[in-house]
Formats: C-alpha cells, structure tokens, sequence
C-alpha cells in the first residue's frame, strides 16, 4: 500500500511539473531566441579553432551513432527488464522530440541568420532534440549503472555514484553548449529539451519504476492478455498521432525553405521540417519490435520457465566472456535488417522511405534482439550455469525445457 502511495505522489509530482515545464515554455521562447542570435554569433566569432573541433566531437554524444552502443551494453549486461526501460527512453525520447518539433515548427538558429555556422540540419528546432535524448538517456545509463547496493548502501559507493552523476550532468550541459555554440539550437531550445528530458527520465525510473517491478510482475505485461491490449492500443494511437500530426499540422516554411535549400542543397526531402519529424518519429516501431519480442520470447518457451522468471529475466546480464563474444555474433545475425537503412536510396518516395528506411529495419532489429536472439542463445547453451543447476536435463538438441 505504502509502494502504491508513492507512485502516486510521484506521478502527480511529474505531471504538474510537466505541465509547469509545457505550459511556461511560451514565456521565454521568443526573448531567448532573438538574445540566442546575438550571443551565438558572439561567441562564434570569439571562439577559437580548438573550441569549435571539440564541439564539433562532444555534440556527437548525443546522436544516435553513440547512443545506440549504450543500447546494446545495456542488453548485454543487464537484465531484460532494465534492458527494456532504457531502450523505452531512447526511443520515446526521439518520438516526443520529433512530435514536438512539428507541433511548434520553430526555426532554426542559422535559417534565420545564415551568418551563422552552417551544420546542416532539415528538422524544426524546437525543442531541441540532443538536449532531450542526452538528458534523458545519460540520466537513465547512469541510475542503471549506479543501481546496485554497493553504490547505494556502502561509503565509498555513494561517493562514487555522486561523483558519476556529477560527470554525466556536466556532459549534458557539454552537449547542450554544443549546440548553441553551432548554430543548431537556440537558449530556449536547449532549456525546454532538457526540461522535457529530465521529465521523461523521471517518468520511467521513478514515478513507474518498472525496473524495480519483480521479474514475474514484469512478464506478466507481456503475457496478460488485458496488457497486450493496452500497449497495443498505445502504440497505435502514438503511430496514428504521428501521421496526423505530420500531414494536418501546417507550418509555414516559406521564410526558412530558400536559405535552407541554399545553405544545405544536399539534404534530402525526408529530412526536412515536417517529413524529417515524421522520420524521426518512426523510430517508435523499434519499441514495438522490442516488446513484441519479448512477447514472442514468452510465447515459445512457454512454461519451460516456469517459476524460473528472475532466471529468465537476468539472462542478459549473466554470461561469460566467452558467451558475450557468442552472443554478439548472435546479436550481429539478427541486425542485419539495419541494412535496410543503408540500401534503400534516399530519393526513393517517401512512403519506401519511412517503411524500409526506418520502421521495417527498426522493427525487425529489435524484434531479433528482445526476441530470437535470447531464445537462440538459451538454445545453443549460452546461459549462464545457475539456469542449468534448476534443469540438469537441459539439452540444446530437445525442446526447451528449463522447469524443475
């Protein structure tokens, strides 16, 4: 009762101060996006060569070529349930940021003064989109990591945890500077994509705290059938959302379009305002492949698990080194749809491009990962030696059969 009462509070805590956050954000948008045009380009002219290759290197942290490593350690050595919940913030966060940025259709910094650094971007710039996912996702690799008793329960671990929370806030506010200092964001974009950031993070790791949920509670919203129509029907109304949001919403793009296609003659149509937000929001399919991978998962070993969730769940995190190496063969195998992502052409019409660019390869890569690729390892005897102790007759020629 008590674990009830405080997610409540929590609840109500996030969303009054999401509504503080939403609700304000028009107070200082404009001011600080005029006062941005002159301290950018102060700055900008004051800075030196080093200073703009290192931010040209700290911005990169906060795109996807780096965060999706974080995504695969995170599936490698923890388990599936923490697994689960950071993937569900890297990908919700993209998915808001996206939606968001349509539903303003806010400028740019350097469309609106093309004196500024040219970093070629298509996508509207509010809120701003690496505030937003590096807040969020830094904030939750870091509780992820720092979740264990050591750095909870003993001196030196709460030193250590502080001081890596320390690190991870200064590289945010490094990614933030970033993007400022480039061009790309304004002062109230960087502010507002933090805010919603910090927002969604607190969501996930305390006000649900579903990494804290007992392995089997866990499951169960994969195996009820009331759940699965649950999140079933989320997705489809986030999907549907997404589409109508970027056919319906009308922004004028007239004052911004010619300095964009002059600065920036390379960047595709899928890349641009509302068609670069919908691409971005598509990522959503690679959480729907995730959880119905784990639905799958579910589905095939059927009870061969049964009373073995927490075996099940820490799967992820209990192998060897020689397994891990094993298991990212395995996990190669099952992303190759991501190929996809590379060999449609980006001139196709932009219907292939938003199904065979992003939500078919997004999809299936997740599905492998949550789904087919721990059954393939748990078949080729890749688990770790306690799941064998529960089923001495294990054997990876018969059906899987893991019960007591």
């Amino acid at each position: 009762m008590m674990k009830t009462q405080i997610y409540v509070f929590q609840a109500i805590t996030v969303g009054i101060y999401l509504c503080l956050a939403v609700g304000l954000e028009f107070l200082y948008r404009d001011p600080l996006f005029i006062d941005s045009l002159t301290w950018e380009k102060e700055w900008q002219s004051s800075g030196s060569k080093t200073l703009e290759s290192f931010f040209k290197v700290l911005t990169n942290f906060g795109t996807e070529p780096v965060l999706i490593p974080l995504l695969i350690i995170c599936f490698l050595f923890f388990s599936l349930q923490k697994s689960y919940c950071f993937t569900s913030v890297l990908v919700y966060s993209i998915f808001f940021d996206n939606l968001f940025k349509i539903l303003y259709g806010n400028p740019r910094p350097f469309w609106v003064d093309t004196t500024l650094w040219k970093s070629c971007d298509g996508g509207f710039g509010n809120p701003s989109g690496h505030s937003f996912t590096s807040s969020s996702v830094y904030l939750s690799f870091w509780h992820l990591s720092t979740d264990y008793s050591f750095f909870k329960d003993t001196y030196y671990g709460i030193i250590i945890r502080v001081i890596l929370l320390i690190l991870v806030i200064a590289l945010i506010i490094g990614i933030m500077l970033t993007r400022i200092f480039l061009g790309m964001h304004s002062v109230n974009q960087i502010l507002y994509g933090a805010s919603l950031g910090v927002a969604l993070y607190y969501i996930v790791f305390h006000a649900f705290s579903l990494h804290k949920w007992s392995a089997e509670d866990f499951f169960g919203l994969f195996k009820t059938a009331y759940y699965k129509i649950i999140f079933s029907l989320w997705f489809a109304a986030l999907i549907i959302t997404a589409i109508v949001v970027w056919k319906f919403m009308e922004n004028d793009t007239s004052l911004w379009v010619d300095a964009l296609n002059s600065i920036c003659p390379d960047i595709k149509e899928f890349r641009k305002f509302n068609n670069g937000g919908l691409y971005g929001m598509f990522v959503l399919f690679g959480l729907i492949g995730c959880h119905y991978g784990i639905m799958f998962l579910l589905r095939l070993i059927g009870d061969s698990f049964f009373g073995l969730n927490d075996e099940l769940n820490n799967l992820n995190g209990s192998f060897t080194f020689l397994y891990n190496l094993i298991r990212i063969l395995i996990m190669l195998i099952f992303t190759l749809p991501l190929i996809l992502v590379l060999v449609i052409p980006s001139t196709s019409p932009l219907v292939i491009i938003y199904i065979f660019k992003v939500a078919l390869p997004y999809f299936l890569t997740m599905f492998g990962l949550y789904g087919p690729s721990i059954l393939v390892s748990i078949k080729w005897n890749c688990a770790y030696n306690r799941v064998r102790k529960y089923s001495p007759k294990f054997d990876v020629e018969a059906p899987i059969d893991l019960s007591k």
